[in-house]
């Protein structure tokens, strides 16, 4: 399996719109610092990626997950 050309487009385009994001936020930030917060925005992601684990919070927040 393999992109099309349009997928390698919206690809190379949403990696322009990612660089542009970056840098508009990033300044006056470390590269490592910003390392160390994706990493842990990663583990929290992964951590409430199925709905078991998001039942709990879900409930404590009101909602009906």
């Amino acid at each position: 399996m393999g992109l099309t050309t349009r997928g390698e487009a919206l690809v190379t385009s949403l990696d322009r719109v990612d660089a542009a994001v970056l840098r508009a936020v990033s300044r006056g930030l470390e590269a490592d610092a910003l390392a160390v917060t994706a990493a842990t925005l990663r583990s929290l992601r992964e951590a409430f990626e199925t709905k078991m684990r998001w039942a709990p919070a879900a409930a404590a927040a009101g909602g009906k997950r």
